[in-house]
């Protein structure tokens, strides 16, 4: 017996000394091809090559993220190559691991000044002269302090700018009829349970469609402050080749305060939006809206809105309804930021006002990947899915009424210049329900250009 538990002692040893060895030995080979990637970082920085010296850097801190000194080679890296966004992230990280580390601060003031971000270059340049640094380097500081008292007195406080889009496109079923003509219905309204559709309701007609959008957003900046005041307006105008009567107008605007800076942005405001169908009033809506982003890191965003509307619907029966939704839109970011992934949860409850037959409650789930491609190109792809729950039945119907939609995109967008691209994409839609009124397919191919000025 005392052999036995001998030997299993041996044993255990040895298998404890092996994977010592092992683990060991990958941190051997993983500390090895950090210093080949930071050897191949340091040559790129120096021949000028900040691309590849960014590749090399990154990879290395994908093996060592907490190491400071491949942070702060990687900052440089960025901001050499004018990725300040991705110097002040590296930099950042090597003020938090080292606090005394005030040539980290001093690029990472720098990078905020490159950004824009006077105030906070302004706050990390004087925490870098409160250390009583070499003259040279203080000369350097009190010159970029001198540009920044200058820019802050000159710079422009209002600052204009927007978007041009126009598409053309083919839609399979442009009056979003029913997949169904014979309707099921309660059977105690009419004999049989069914009700036969007729004329343009009946027939999915497909048809070639153009819209035009503009958006045209005016910044306010208060004077030494990362706040602001944001006023946007937005034109639409979705039009068809003969299925005129499926022509849309929207008209909306909206202003409010909006505080931002490295970490994120977060606004208030109030909105308006006034839709017309076929030159028709249909839609008057008012509310507020609170949208937030914030920037965990280089690799993830999270964002939220939380919305009130007011709805007036004019078509038919003057119907009122009140609107509140909440969505959550985290984002994840990975290859350099050359590939992305975006989740959605939207919850929405719409109440309206005497008529609990248009009350409902949704969920809506997106998912959406976006990958950078060469040429200045990108390629995404989006699934979503949405589920609707209506408060009561309509007296027409027999069943309580239940949608579901399904909706898949992909498309490929081409960058010419910074500020024109284009795009060519398709959408399936299917939308079922509990009720055959509200069961369709649809498809549209579209192309469009966007100009963002």
């Amino acid at each position: 017996m005392m052999r036995t538990n001998n030997a299993r002692r041996v044993v255990r040893s040895l298998a404890a000394v092996t994977l010592l060895s092992v683990c060991s030995r990958l941190v051997a080979d993983d500390a090895e091809r950090v210093a080949t990637l930071v050897e191949q970082g340091r040559k790129g920085l120096a021949a000028g090559e900040y691309s590849q010296a960014s590749e090399a850097l990154y990879h290395a801190f994908e093996l060592a993220p907490d190491n400071p000194d491949v942070n702060f080679l990687l900052g440089r890296a960025a901001f050499a190559g004018g990725d300040y966004e991705a110097a002040v992230m590296a930099f950042e990280r090597v003020v938090i691991a080292r606090p005394g580390a005030d040539r980290a601060r001093l690029e990472l003031a720098r990078s905020y000044f490159a950004m824009g971000l006077l105030e906070l270059a302004q706050t990390y340049f004087e925490e870098v002269l409160a250390h009583d640094p070499p003259a040279g380097i203080r000369q350097n500081v009190e010159s970029f302090l001198k540009q920044i008292s200058v820019r802050q007195k000159t710079r422009q406080r209002h600052r204009f700018f927007g978007n041009l889009s126009l598409s053309l496109g083919w839609d399979t079923n442009a009056r979003v009829s029913p997949d169904h003509t014979e309707i099921a219905v309660d059977p105690g309204l009419f004999p049989g349970g069914t009700l036969q559709l007729t004329g343009d309701a009946a027939d999915q007609a497909s048809d070639m469609t153009s819209t035009l959008s503009l958006a045209l957003t005016h910044r306010y900046r208060f004077f030494g402050q990362n706040r602001f005041w944001e006023t946007s307006g937005l034109f639409h105008e979705a039009a068809y080749s003969t299925e005129n009567d499926q022509e849309l107008q929207v008209v909306s605007a909206s202003t409010g305060p909006l505080w931002q800076d490295s970490r994120g942005t977060l606004a208030l405001q109030a909105n308006v939006m006034h839709l017309w169908k076929d030159y028709a009033t249909y839609l008057v809506s008012y509310g507020m809206v609170a949208p937030c982003t914030l920037v965990v890191s280089d690799r993830f965003l999270f964002s939220t809105v939380v919305r009130c509307d007011r709805k007036d619907y004019k078509e038919g029966t003057d119907r009122k309804a009140t609107n509140m939704s909440i969505e959550f839109r985290p984002v994840v970011m990975w290859n350099r930021a050359r590939s992305r992934l975006t989740f959605r949860l939207r919850l929405e409850r719409e109440n309206a006002d005497d008529v609990e037959t248009e009350s409902f409650k949704r969920l809506g789930v997106a998912c959406r990947y976006e990958r950078d491609l060469p040429l200045r190109m990108m390629a995404y792809a989006r699934v979503r899915y949405q589920h609707s729950d209506y408060d009561e039945r309509n007296l027409l119907f027999a069943d309580d009424r239940r949608d579901e939609l399904c909706e898949v995109r992909a498309g490929v967008t081409k960058s010419f210049t910074d500020q024109v691209s284009a795009e060519l994409s398709h959408t399936h839609t299917d939308a079922s329900s509990s009720i055959d009124l509200y069961e369709y397919d649809r498809d549209l191919t579209t192309v469009s250009v966007n100009v963002r000025f």
